[in-house]
């Protein structure tokens, strides 16, 4: 288990290339803001994956497509969005930051990707889609990159905590397996 930046890069970093194994897993150990144990995953998400706008907090994402040779499972990963492809089972981990194109590109183009780290465990932030209930799991939902309550017993991608407006950040337990 490594914690802060022993393993070379920081979670907050957002780059135009790789600096890490797509799929690394980073966990963080739990500390004293009483959260538990948190881990986060390195991936790849293109500015098309991303609708073509800067990436919020609480974003979740999911694999572009299950035909992908293995060492893109974790690139080009898009916004969840309900009645597509994307199931709870497939989201790889939400956002924790919000991830600025302008900032690395000076016009983004749909085929630039950025890297770094969504949170894929633990105590975290999502994004309603005001069909949120708290205590009950989430899915993907109505608009791009957020997320709503899964019906009777479909097994979530995480688990809200609060619930609130729509398009809110809100806080979940996420339990993603994508």
């Amino acid at each position: 288990m490594s914690s802060g930046t022993a393993m070379g890069i920081s979670l907050t970093t957002i780059t135009t290339d790789a600096q890490c194994p797509l799929g690394f897993i980073h966990t963080e150990p739990a500390n004293q803001d009483n959260a538990g144990e948190r881990q986060f995953i390195y991936v790849g998400i293109s500015y098309a994956g991303a609708g073509s706008a800067n990436v919020r907090v609480g974003d979740a994402f999911n694999k572009l497509e299950t035909s992908a040779a293995a060492w893109q499972i974790y690139r080009n990963l898009v916004l969840v969005l309900a009645g597509t492809d994307a199931h709870a089972n497939s989201v790889v981990g939400l956002s924790q930051q919000v991830w600025d194109w302008a900032v690395h590109y000076a016009a983004p183009a749909a085929a630039d990707e950025l890297f770094g780290f969504v949170q894929c465990k633990g105590i975290g932030q999502y994004v309603d889609d005001n069909s949120a209930v708290a205590g009950t799991g989430l899915i993907p939902g109505a608009t791009a990159g957020e997320l709503g309550t899964a019906a009777g017993t479909e097994t979530g991608c995480a688990t809200a905590i609060t619930n609130g407006a729509i398009h809110t950040e809100q806080t979940a337990m996420i339990h993603c397996i994508g």
